[in-house]
């Protein structure tokens, strides 16, 4: 749900020429447009504005933000939760450790509607259905939270992110109720899935990463860390006079309809049946010095994915990394072993170790905490098979 909330291109030039263009601001993105010093008016529309998903993975689960028109002063601006400043000092290594400050930015709304045309998105508005006090209510805070010593936060995919702090905004200020219960139950991964199941090796890459707590399941309120989930479930709050919170949806930009797109026959199960196959032959026809080759390098990667698991847990703010189980199979200790295979009696031990930790894994699929990505299991399985061949050929 990252942003690019400048809304601003040339449609002239080639199309790869635009396209670095775009990908130039999403990486920059950070501007402020400067708000007219006069008060708004009484003729103030205020909407919820939800993005549909993108084709980039910044894009992926949409975008959130608060639509402010004045109609007698002809202003028409977007509150955009979902910017960051690129000058950051250290960006990179605060993005990683997650450490990075997200910042409340003010754009036009002409700027945004034409880029989500450009990338083939829809742009819904809802009208907020507020009194004029619970609007002034809405703008004081909004323009409060804009001044430059409160507009960061320290941004959080699940927990603090463009559509959760809306969210909490409208819960906050118009004292808002339920007015039914959603019986959805999904966890946060299953409802990440709804929207990667389309790009195969991105849904595969975070499961890798993401660990028990993305296992948890969330209820009405935790799922509108999704934009598309907060315009729904926010269909199911009503004020505080038991009038609904949110008019129809009004789709406000005009795009051609996707055609379906053959998905790519290299998925990552199709790849790692091929890996696992490959270690199979290896095993039944490769000289000894070929696989030990193969398995200084094979369990080397192992390990080092795994201490890079190891460092997304314990060196990073990223809560989700956590307590990951793919470091049963990915395990660390793979390293150490890579420097004692000339050991023998040493190694076995840790080898019995470690392949009775991939054992747990298939064993364990269905009762563990942690949903794993099924494209695994083969390489599980070859782990298996060059550890069952080093101990008891």
């Amino acid at each position: 749900m990252l942003s690019n909330h400048k809304w601003m291109f040339k449609a002239e030039g080639k199309k790869w020429n635009i396209k670095i263009k775009l990908y130039s601001l999403i990486l920059i993105s950070f501007f402020a447009t400067t708000l007219p010093a006069q008060q708004f008016s009484d003729s103030v529309r205020i909407s919820l504005i939800t993005g549909s998903a993108g084709k980039d993975l910044y894009a992926q689960f949409g975008h959130s933000a608060i639509r402010v028109q004045d109609y007698k002063y002809g202003h028409d601006y977007v509150f955009n939760y979902g910017t960051f400043d690129f000058e950051t000092p250290n960006f990179y290594l605060k993005f990683i450790r997650g450490k990075l400050d997200y910042v409340l930015s003010i754009g036009l709304t002409e700027r945004m509607i034409p880029y989500y045309e450009y990338e083939n998105r829809r742009l819904i508005d809802q009208e907020l259905l507020l009194s004029k006090q619970e609007k002034q209510k809405l703008i004081d805070f909004l323009m409060f939270n804009y001044l430059p010593e409160n507009r960061a936060y320290r941004y959080d995919f699940f927990y603090d992110n463009c559509a959760t702090r809306i969210r909490d905004i409208f819960e906050n200020e118009l004292h808002l109720t339920y007015k039914k219960k959603n019986s959805d139950s999904l966890t946060f991964r299953q409802m990440l899935d709804l929207y990667i199941k389309k790009t195969p090796w991105i849904d595969f890459g975070m499961d890798l990463i993401l660990g028990i707590p993305t296992d948890q399941k969330g209820g009405m309120r935790e799922q509108m860390f999704l934009p598309e989930y907060l315009a729904n479930n926010l269909s199911q709050y009503a004020l505080k006079n038991g009038q609904p919170l949110l008019a129809a949806p009004v789709e406000i930009t005009h795009i051609t309809p996707n055609l379906p797109v053959s998905s790519s026959f290299l998925t990552p199960m199709v790849v790692m049946i091929a890996f696992f196959l490959g270690i199979v032959a290896l095993t039944l026809l490769g000289s000894p010095s070929i696989k030990f080759q193969f398995d200084r390098i094979f369990f080397a990667l192992l390990g080092l994915i795994g201490f890079l698991f190891l460092f997304m847990w314990f060196g990073t703010d990223h809560w989700t990394v956590n307590q990951n189980l793919n470091m049963l199979w990915a395990n660390p200790l793979f390293v150490p072993f890579v420097f004692l295979m000339n050991q023998k009696a040493i190694a076995n031990n840790l080898l019995y170790l470690l392949a009775s930790m991939c054992l747990l894994v298939l064993v364990g699929w269905n009762f563990l905490p942690q949903q794993f990505h099924v494209a695994i299991i083969p390489i599980v399985l070859g782990i298996l098979v060059r550890c069952a061949d080093r101990l008891f050929r």
